[in-house]
Formats: C-alpha cells, structure tokens, sequence
C-alpha cells in the first residue's frame, strides 16, 4: 500500500464531511435549509462541513446576502467558522466546526 506524502494527508484529514450548496435559494429558504442541515451533520456525527453561499455575482447590487444572512445565524447560533481558504471553495463558501 502506498503512504500518502504528509501535505496530502492533511488536506485529506481537514476535508470537510459534507457540504451544503444554497446557489438559488432566497434568503429565509437558505436559512432553513443551513438549520436542517446543521442538526442532520450533528445527528451523523460529522465534525466539519461547508456551506457554499455564493459571492453574490449575482445579485441585483453584488453584494453577497446569503453569506452575510447565513453568516449572523451561525454567529448567533455560536458556531465556529471561517471563510473557505481558495482550496477550500473561497471566499463563496464558509467552513463550519460543528462540536
């Protein structure tokens, strides 16, 4: 069996275990789905997901109002998490520790 070389096994072990993509959705729509997916991600144990809101190319004005809606609930729902590093999915996508 071949050893993974160490950068690798890191990038490997710091995968995210799943991952929850609200492109399209409104913001109250993005909000109940990113609940429902925290409780299942805690139920099957996981330890770190992604949730990717886009960076608001999109909308009217370009601002990204997914991301900062999702942003507040996670911030007041006391979760840990960061904006996805560019390996990670960028500046569209938040990383969430869940404990």
């Amino acid at each position: 069996m071949k050893r993974l070389p160490s950068h690798k096994l890191k990038q490997y072990l710091q995968r995210p275990d799943g991952e929850l993509d609200l492109h399209g959705q409104t913001k109250l729509e993005a909000l109940h789905e990113v609940q429902l997916f925290l409780r299942r991600a805690e139920i099957l144990g996981w330890r770190r997901v992604k949730i990717i809101t886009g960076r608001g190319l999109n909308s009217p004005d370009g601002k990204a109002v997914l991301k900062e809606s999702v942003t507040s609930w996670l911030q007041q729902a006391d979760y840990k998490f960061k904006e996805a590093s560019g390996k990670e999915g960028g500046p569209g996508s938040l990383v969430v520790d869940i404990d």
